[in-house]
């Protein structure tokens, strides 16, 4: 082989190497869609934030709005902000009423979000000890029963989602039609009579 024959192999294998590290370095998805339970709306968009590499990132999970009638999983006005942060972002969808889900149900499917980030925080370079979450209108909704509601971690559950706890570090409300401050409704609000959504 000529020496110029063997600098061009060089060069290939030089290539090939790079081209290869760059493939591992691409192979992980920087946008995911999850879905977490049986139904085709109980998903999640999860928005990987890539500054400071593969440390555990606090998450923000924003549930979307619409008088739980309609919407979809968004990242809410701040996904950009939080991602140049360092912080990861979810976009969390749920049931809506017209799909005979309880109000309960309902709540229940932000908390099952909750408990699935945990329950695969290293497969998602997540923290599990800094879970946030925020919405507007019925998002708001949502995002207040989970912060003011016990947690519903069942530590004898077979199931090991249904195992992590639902308990946050952070919540911010936008236009959320209910008044913290009236705990009582929360029993109403949160009863499973399918007779509150029809």
């Amino acid at each position: 082989m000529s020496k110029q024959g063997g600098q061009v192999l060089e060069l290939v294998v030089v290539l090939l190497l790079m081209t290869g590290a760059s493939e591992g370095a691409d192979k992980r998805k920087w946008t995911e869609v999850v879905q977490y339970g049986p139904h085709p709306r109980q998903r999640f968009v999860i928005w990987h934030a890539k500054v400071g590499g593969d440390a555990p990132k606090p998450v923000y999970i924003n549930f979307f709005g619409g008088a739980f009638l309609f919407g979809g999983p968004n990242g809410g006005p701040f996904k950009g902000h939080l991602l140049k942060n360092g912080v990861t972002v979810v976009g969390g969808g749920y049931r809506f009423r017209q799909d005979l889900a309880t109000k309960r149900e309902i709540m229940e499917d932000g908390a099952r979000i909750v408990q699935y980030l945990r329950a695969n925080a290293d497969r998602f370079y997540i923290d599990p000890d800094r879970i946030g979450v925020g919405g507007y209108s019925s998002g708001g909704v949502i995002a207040s029963w989970l912060a003011l509601h016990d947690d519903i971690a069942d530590p004898n559950s077979p199931d090991p989602v249904a195992r992590q706890s639902s308990r946050l570090s952070v919540c911010c409300l936008e236009g959320a039609q209910v008044h913290p401050l009236r705990l009582v409704d929360w029993v109403r609000y949160t009863g499973s009579n399918r007779t509150y959504l029809q």
